[in-house]
């Protein structure tokens, strides 16, 4: 019994040790922009499927309701495809970016960019016209 108790205490030092080996690896620290990875994140289904969730999911601000224009934001796609940052970047006000914001969040998980065989975070830059 003991020696069976050491063996599983053993494997579970060498689990904790391998992930955390593989997430202090530098790619995976590193941000990368959209435009220089191999292998582009992606929305479930594409790009064209990513504005179709925005337009569907965005509710215009009852403060906006005259209003109309861009509003882009820069956002990260993590190694496991979850978006864990969003900057404003330009906002036409009336609490149009902060809604914009709200709906990216709640975007489903994309599937992650990769640089050299590896998931790596990405920075995407992103537009969407308030209509």
């Amino acid at each position: 019994m003991k020696k069976y108790l050491i063996f599983l205490t053993f494997l579970f030092i060498q689990n904790v040790k391998s992930q955390n080996a593989e997430q202090s690896n530098p790619i995976h620290q590193k941000v990368y922009e959209y435009e220089d990875i191999q292998v582009k994140p992606k929305f479930p289904g594409g790009m064209e499927k990513f504005y179709k969730f925005i337009e569907a999911n965005y509710k215009k601000p009852d403060e906006a309701k005259d209003v109309s224009g861009p509003v882009s934001v820069i956002f990260i796609v993590d190694i496991n495809g979850f978006i864990t940052y969003i900057e404003l970047r330009k906002d036409i006000g009336y609490k149009t970016g902060k809604e914009l914001i709200r709906t990216i969040n709640n975007s489903p998980r994309w599937l992650p960019g990769e640089q050299d065989g590896y998931h790596v975070k990405t920075k995407i830059k992103f537009t969407f016209n308030v209509k």
